[in-house]
Order: C-alpha cells, then structure tokens, then sequence
C-alpha cells in the first residue's frame, strides 16, 4: 500500500481522512431550505479531496450555475463541511424568518416594531 493509500485510510479527530500535509477529505453537506411549498433537510452534497473547503466545493459544483463559490452557497443554501452546522444554520435561519413574519403580522397593531413603514 502507498504511503498516500496509508494517510487516505486514516482520520483526524474530525472523522475527515488526511491525504497528504495541507490536503484533505472534506464532506460538504447544503443546509436545508423551506420555500414556496417546497423544503428539504440538510443533506449531504459529496466529498472532495481538495486543500481548502472553498475548493473542495468548487471541485464538487464544477459546471453547476447555482454555486456561489463567494459566499459558498448552492440556490441561496449555505454549504457546511459538517452535518451539525448545515443543520443548525438553517434552524437559526428558520427562527429568523419566524421572527420577521411575526413582525410583518403585528407591525400594523404594534408600529413600535416596525417604525420605518409605519405611516
């Protein structure tokens, strides 16, 4: 076995596999989403051996129109290199537009909430 196939097969204490100093094995997991009837969990998107997560998204959304490789999201998705972050950045996410529609429901009974649109 190559001392490459050696590193690959052993983990960090992140559970992501060391390929060589500097390079690595990243998952990269989209958090979910909830629009217009349709939503979805945080899921796995792949892996990719690449020395940054920036790069290992570009490898895995190679051609792919929907990536942001600037904010490193996939349809307004946030991409995560953990399944724990993908999935609790779109609870925070979810609670935050909970929030606002509550503000948008109340503004007119409450302007005190809303000053900036209150007439």
């Amino acid at each position: 076995m190559s001392e490459e196939a050696k590193n690959a097969s052993k983990a960090d204490a992140t559970g992501s596999a060391r390929v060589e100093a500097g390079v690595r094995l990243w998952e990269v997991w989209r958090e979910g989403y909830c629009v217009t009837g349709n939503e979805a969990t945080a899921e796995k998107v792949g892996e990719a051996t690449a020395g940054t997560f920036a790069e290992a998204c570009a490898k895995l959304y190679e051609g792919v129109s929907t990536f942001d490789p600037i904010r490193l999201m996939d349809w307004g998705c946030g991409l995560f290199d953990n399944e724990t972050d993908a999935r609790k950045n779109f609870l925070s996410r979810a609670i935050d537009k909970g929030a606002l529609a509550e503000l948008i429901i109340e503004g007119p009974e409450q302007p005190e909430l809303y000053p900036q649109v209150s007439h």
